[in-house]
């Protein structure tokens, strides 16, 4: 799949500390949202892991590209785009 990136979100830490990254990706996915990046520096490896992989099943049941920032392990494991 070639990524679209014509509107990003990026959810970061914030998103994540407040439990409410899947809710703001899924409102940005019916908002016309053609690619996502997380971002989360503070978390702990697990807690990303599952927040990632529940926002990966949420962008591929759409079709849009999801990037991980500065963590290829947790990229790998949850098959992101990137």
């Amino acid at each position: 799949m070639r990524p679209d990136f014509s509107l990003m979100l990026v959810a970061d830490e914030i998103h994540f500390r407040r439990g409410l990254c899947e809710d703001h990706i899924m409102r940005a996915l019916q908002g016309g949202v053609t690619i996502i990046q997380l971002r989360e520096k503070y978390a702990s490896s697990q807690d990303f892991y599952y927040d990632a992989k529940a926002a990966v099943d949420l962008a591929r049941s759409i079709g849009v590209a999801i990037l991980i920032n500065d963590r290829v392990d947790i990229a790998i494991a949850v098959k992101a785009d990137g």
